[in-house]
């Protein structure tokens, strides 16, 4: 495995407390975002270019098969399990046609708008991407054996 140099390496997750207030305060739209990146742990590229052809009801319930990652860096199951948080939040009270997260034009707009909204809360130095920490982190609390986390996460092995 190809680790980035210990210097480069970020560890914030996001506090119970900080979730809490981004759930009950955001904008819904981008609480929507901010779930589908809890449950997933997709990165926020992902997240936001999501078609809704890419979803598919199976007998064992709800998946996304992904496209291809476009970089051999950031790699990413093609196909993602959903629980029902997840489903929920992608598909949202009026289910769309096309890109799901089609309000924001571009992954920096909606960059800025989470960034506003947490300074806005009062919530200090918390990327989006920390998100991720939080999603596969609390996998590894739940005893999700580390090869699933490594697959879920896009991690190579």
């Amino acid at each position: 495995m190809i680790r980035p140099p210990a210097g480069n390496k970020r560890t914030r997750l996001a506090s119970d407390d900080e979730l809490k207030l981004l759930a009950s305060k955001a904008d819904p739209d981008i609480w929507r975002v901010i779930t589908v990146a809890l449950m997933t742990s997709l990165r926020e590229g992902m997240i936001l270019s999501m078609e809704s052809s890419w979803l598919t009801k199976l007998e064992d319930g709800w998946w996304a098969m992904l496209p291809p990652p476009k970089s051999q860096s950031k790699l990413h199951p093609m196909r993602l399990p959903l629980n029902t948080l997840a489903v929920q939040a992608i598909l949202g009270d009026h289910p769309a046609i096309g890109r799901i997260f089609s309000r924001w034009k571009s992954t920096a707009c909606f960059t800025q708008a989470f960034h506003y909204t947490c300074k806005k809360l009062g919530i200090v130095d918390l990327h989006f991407h920390d998100l991720r920490h939080n999603s596969l982190s609390w996998m590894e609390g739940l005893a999700v054996p580390y090869a699933t986390i490594q697959l879920l996460g896009g991690h190579r092995r």
